[in-house]
């Protein structure tokens, strides 16, 4: 299911508005989405359908000016990273996962990269999390304190000592991550 998620949000990305809600459609059709998944995906589905999403990022095709549909994508991302927070926060972390990935795929922002790592590693995804903290860390490159705090998440959960209890918060949020 999430080939297929990943599939139609690449198809939006370029424009290709039918594709991508061809292949919505198909990713809809898996009955272990969770309730959080379908309603997100529903959501896009019926934006697409609306043709609200048909300016979305198209570089090479006409619509909106790329500096505009870029804005346009940052603010939407924001708004799906800021969605994902409250589902931390309520510790709903697949749907976290999801609006943060979302969110990403939209608008490569560190700070959603880390927010993402954070919610994979707080369900448990510790391979994945690890992936997104290195990737991260490279990206972003932090310096001083926060340097410290990533690199001693990615040390313990390459070790295997990193647990999804220990305390972290979100990039953004007024406690370091």
């Amino acid at each position: 299911p999430r080939l297929l998620q990943n599939v139609a949000m690449a198809h939006w990305k370029q424009g290709h508005v039918k594709e991508a809600i061809i292949f919505f459609r198909r990713f809809l059709k898996d009955p272990s989405l969770t309730t959080e998944q379908r309603a997100s995906t529903e959501r896009t589905l019926s934006r697409l359908q609306e043709g609200e999403a048909q300016q979305s990022p198209n570089p090479s095709g006409g619509g909106i000016p790329e500096q505009q549909s870029a804005e346009a994508e940052r603010k939407r991302a924001l708004e799906l990273s800021a969605e994902g927070k409250v589902f931390y926060k309520g510790e709903k972390y697949s749907a976290a996962v999801e609006h943060f990935r979302d969110a990403y795929l939209l608008h490569a922002e560190p700070k959603i990269l880390q927010n993402l790592a954070m919610a994979y590693w707080k369900q448990g995804q510790t391979t994945e999390a690890l992936a997104l903290f290195i990737r991260y860390r490279d990206e972003a490159n932090p310096i001083g304190e926060q340097r410290t705090q990533v690199d001693a998440v990615i040390q313990k959960l390459q070790q295997g000592t990193a647990s999804s209890t220990d305390n972290v918060s979100l990039a953004g949020d007024d406690q370091p991550a």
